[in-house]
């Protein structure tokens, strides 16, 4: 799926359909830090002839205040002009990817520019336009679930960049896929798909995917209900480091369920959600606290 075509090319953006976005994404860059090219002694002397690859570093730079002084603005101007500028060498084309990839992320953070979905979905594209980009793909679809700063809120959108980000190997999109084909978000409902889709992410180490799909497992609902298969998912994604899942391997030894009771074992997941954060975790550590202390058991079997 393809929409740049909707904002015309590089060279003519913020004509077409009536509407002006080149102030967001290119000139009001340039009248606000013009000059910074024509500057003699100073790490902009000479950069707009040096081709895109300089003046990505020179962006770099100023983003991570290396060897400059930090200035997020001057970034984006540089990132604007490595998006749009030739290289050093012919063979290396028009624009440099990282650029635009950087210059999205700012008009999407706002930093160094005013934040701006729209401006950031064009250089996102901009970008998987020339290449296979995963992320940049993934980060359109966030975009539109989401919506934001001129840019409605679209989760039919959503799905089909998803849907190019997961063929990619994204799995922060199949997760996101799961989540829409779970809850009919841009999709019909279908659990079977969804669990599908979770499973790919899972596979990938997304402790997310792996959540959910242990719930997959034991609701029955996408996949056949098995209490060993979903406890075994639920333990891969705690031990990723997802604390609802530590929370949850808590609640299991608790409860023995489909485990042997240990009431230590539980203690021991609770602290290591609680310590995330999880309040959910430091309450029921704070019950079973309460429960040893009155049974004079301590947190024992």
């Amino acid at each position: 799926m393809r929409i740049l075509s909707a904002f015309g090319n590089l060279r003519g953006f913020g004509t077409t359909g009536g509407r002006r976005l080149l102030p967001l994404a290119g000139l009001g860059l340039t009248l606000a830090l013009g000059g910074l090219a024509g500057c003699s002694h100073t790490p902009e002397s000479g950069a707009a002839y040096r081709g895109h690859e300089y003046q990505y570093e020179l962006a770099e730079k100023y983003r991570l205040g290396n060897g400059v002084e930090k200035d997020l603005a001057k970034a984006a101007y540089w990132y604007e002009k490595a998006a749009t500028s030739p290289g050093w060498r012919a063979t290396r084309g028009i624009g440099n990817n990282g650029a635009r990839m950087k210059l999205a992320e700012a008009y999407r953070d706002g930093q160094g520019v005013p934040k701006d979905y729209q401006a950031a979905v064009y250089w996102y594209q901009a970008l998987t336009e020339r290449a296979d980009s995963p992320a940049a793909t993934y980060a359109i679809g966030e975009l539109y679930r989401t919506g934001g700063p001129n840019l409605p809120k679209d989760e039919v959108v959503a799905v089909q960049w998803y849907r190019e980000s997961a063929g990619l190997g994204m799995h922060w999109a199949q997760y996101q896929l799961g989540e829409a084909y779970r809850t009919g978000g841009g999709v019909e409902k279908n659990l079977d798909e969804a669990a599908r889709f979770y499973e790919m992410a899972a596979l990938q180490g997304n402790n997310w995917a792996q959540l959910r799909l242990s719930e997959s497992y034991r609701s029955g609902e996408g996949k056949p209900r098995d209490i060993a298969a979903a406890n075994d998912w639920l333990r891969k994604s705690a031990e990723g480091g997802n604390h609802w899942a530590m929370l949850r391997m808590g609640d299991l030894y608790r409860n023995g369920d489909g485990v042997d009771r240990d009431l230590r074992e539980a203690a021991e997941w609770y602290s290591r959600s609680a310590q995330q954060g999880n309040k959910q975790a430091q309450l029921a550590l704070a019950e079973l606290g309460q429960s040893a202390a009155s049974s004079g058991s301590g947190t024992g079997q």
